[in-house]
């Protein structure tokens, strides 16, 4: 794609804002496998610049993998901050 049709396609509406997961899930489908996505998504993605390279990780396992960290409360500790003779007695 040529400078101005990337201009075109990313300004398109159904391209930015509130569809940006979706997309970004839909991109990553069809660089797992190209003929899990429609057609026509996939004749768009053919036309975007690349690299030829895969990534390493794509952004959706990131994201789940903080979002189980944060869930897990085995890595919080309680820091009791009465002093310590208020500790021991309980």
């Amino acid at each position: 794609m040529q400078n101005g049709a990337m201009k075109a396609w990313l300004d398109s509406s159904y391209l930015s804002g509130s569809n940006q997961s979706w997309i970004e899930q839909l991109y990553e489908d069809f660089l797992t496998d190209p003929d899990s996505v429609d057609a026509n998504w996939r004749s768009m993605f053919q036309q975007l610049p690349g690299t030829g390279v895969k990534p390493d990780q794509f952004h959706s396992k990131t994201r789940d993998y903080f979002r189980r960290l944060a869930k897990d409360a085995s890595r919080y500790t309680f820091f009791d901050f009465r002093p310590r003779h208020q500790c021991e007695a309980g």
